[in-house]
Parts: structure tokens; C-alpha cells; sequence
């Protein structure tokens, strides 16, 4: 499943079908009658064993991130029936920032990277330090099993050191994230 932007930003969700299901028509560009995105959230349910939950994906702006309100992609989503919302993507500030304290105030929502050791975990991104790529959750979700995050190196594995920057112009400057769930 694939969503588009109209500044040619392109979203997907790529899932192992013999172990997720995707919702038929649950998918939706997030719905910014307001225009406080610029690049509105790409959001989907899927159900994995008894693991049943919506994702959306976000690329926000650079700079100040104040003015794109992630809170409100949570609050979208966010019902009665659905708890399992996991908001990924590449934000541009780390989980520290205090941006997030809004969504952090609404659900107790944890991100990947609140556990990792800066001196120790490789950034998620490839030509510095930072942590902006990131998966948030509830921090009451049964299913994330939590302390899992990960990110795939995959430069340190096709790149010499001295190739970092043809890296970021080959393929990209973002490495994958992941977490684990319980889905049985």
C-alpha cells in the first residue's frame, strides 16, 4: 500500500502478508483542513494474530517542530475501540525534545528510542548523530515488547566509511527502525 503527497512525498507500509493483514480501506492521507502539516501523515489499520493496530507514517519539517502538532495525528486515530496507534517516521527532532510533551501528556505514549544509550546505540541517521527516526506507542500496549527497537546499519554493511556521503545520495540518510510484537 502506497500514499502520496502533493510536494512528491511518497509513504508505504511494506509487511509480510503471511503474518499481517491489512484492513481493506483503512488507509488514509491525514485530513489537514487546518494546513499545519507539510506533509500530511499516511495512516493504515492492520491486524497480526491478535496484535490489531494502525500505523501512520510522518515526515515533519526541519526547524521548529512546535508547529506540527503530532498529538493531533494521535488524537485522529485515537477511539475508544482502537488503543494500538504506532506514529513512525522520520521527525526531525529527537525523542528528548519538548515537543513531545503534549503527546507524551495524552496517553503515555514511550518512543523506540527513550531507551537507548546515546554514548552507545548508532544514531538513525546516517551522516551524523541524530535520532529523529522513530516509532512511538502506548506505553500500556500489551504487545510492544518494549526495550525492542532496533536499526538496521545497512551502510556500515555496503559503504566504507569514507562512502557516508554517497550513502545519502545512493539510497538514504535514514536507517530502517523496527520493534518487535507480540502478535500471538
Amino acid at each position: 500500500m502506497i500514499g502520496t503527497h502533493k510536494r512528491k512525498e511518497i509513504y508505504a507500509f511494506l509487511y509480510r502478508t503471511d503474518l499481517i493483514k491489512y484492513k481493506e480501506n483503512s488507509a488514509f492521507v491525514y485530513n489537514d483542513s487546518k494546513d499545519v502539516f507539510t506533509k500530511e501523515p499516511f495512516c493504515g489499520s492492520f491486524i497480526a494474530g491478535t496484535f490489531d493496530f494502525v500505523m501512520c507514517t510522518i515526515h515533519t519539517e526541519f526547524g521548529d517542530g512546535k508547529s506540527e502538532p503530532r498529538n493531533e495525528v494521535y488524537k485522529a486515530v485515537s477511539s475508544d475501540k482502537e488503543k494500538d496507534i504506532l506514529i513512525v517516521g522520520d521527525f526531525n527532532l529527537p525523542e528528548n525534545d519538548p515537543a513531545w510533551d503534549e503527546l507524551e501528556s495524552i496517553d503515555s505514549i514511550d518512543s523506540i528510542t527513550s531507551a537507548l544509550s546515546v554514548e552507545t546505540s548508532p544514531p538513525t541517521t546516517i551522516g551524523d548523530k541524530s535520532y529523529y527516526d522513530n516509532i512511538w506507542y502506548s506505553k500500556y500496549s500489551s504487545e510492544v515488547i518494549k526495550g525492542s527497537g532496533s536499526f538496521f546499519q545497512f551502510d556500515e554493511l555496503i559503504y566504507t566509511p569514507e562512502m557516508k556521503a554517497e550513502a545519502n545520495r545512493q539510497v538514504s540518510d535514514h536507517r530502517p527502525i523496527s520493534i518487535k510484537v507480540k502478535i500471538k
